[in-house]
């Protein structure tokens, strides 16, 4: 049974996969743009897929050590998650003040 500390410990795995799969998705859809035909959209659908397979395996990784460690996987993903997207929105050039 994992001590507390080594359950938090999982928010980095988690917040390292939240991030990484943020940042894959924003330089994604800032590639799709009107007539660029269909090539993009097998990197949309492979990006997609990626994005999956790291969520599910840390999830899965953190899972086989205990419900506590996935609970604090999950955690810093989704705080990662929204700590990106809210950096991005901050410093978007196109941001009203």
């Amino acid at each position: 049974m994992p001590t507390t500390f080594e359950s938090a410990l999982w928010l980095l795995p988690g917040g390292l996969a939240g991030t990484l799969t943020t940042l894959t998705l924003w330089w994604t859809m800032r590639r799709v743009r009107p007539g660029t035909g269909y090539a993009i959209w097998t990197r949309v659908g492979a990006g997609y897929i990626l994005r999956l397979g790291i969520v599910a395996g840390v999830l899965i990784w953190a899972a086989l050590r205990g419900i506590g460690p996935l609970l604090w996987a999950f955690v810093g993903l989704m705080l990662s998650r929204w700590a990106i997207i809210l950096l991005l929105v901050w410093c978007s050039p196109n941001r009203t003040k």
